[in-house]
């Protein structure tokens, strides 16, 4: 079952406070648990319905917060850069495709992917 958190997302989330104490992010910011928030739904969500967990693309994360791309991918970088998240560049044809290839992120298979895994929380209202 997922963790789902009856609060306010905007007050705490243990996977940012995962990352603050174990010094993986210097300081808890409002729009990194707004990201955590959306990985928990676009994460845990299928893993409580039986599914395979998903890869995503940065735009999902931009569709599910009000950030904008950059902060987006500022917050991504940092969990790629602790450990916590594994960032892989797409493997297409652009050609035939008809785009650049697109980062695709996933939990890493670490100490600390793991243990994000485990404190992700959905949040309340997941609409996705």
């Amino acid at each position: 079952m997922p963790n789902i958190d009856k609060g306010s997302m905007g007050e705490y989330h243990r996977a940012e406070e995962y990352l603050y104490f174990n010094r993986l992010v210097g300081r808890r910011t409002a729009a990194r648990r707004e990201v955590l928030g959306c990985l928990g739904c676009q994460w845990l969500r299928p893993l409580a319905e039986g599914e395979e967990l998903p890869v995503l693309y940065l735009y999902q994360l931009n569709d599910c917060t009000n950030l904008t791309r950059g902060a987006v991918y500022s917050i991504m970088r940092q969990l790629t850069d602790a450990g916590a998240v594994t960032c892989e560049l797409e493997d297409i044809d652009v050609e035939v495709e008809g785009h650049l290839p697109r980062n695709l992120y996933s939990p890493s298979d670490t100490v600390h992917g793991k243990a994000l895994m485990d404190k992700l929380q959905m949040p309340p209202a997941c609409d996705l």
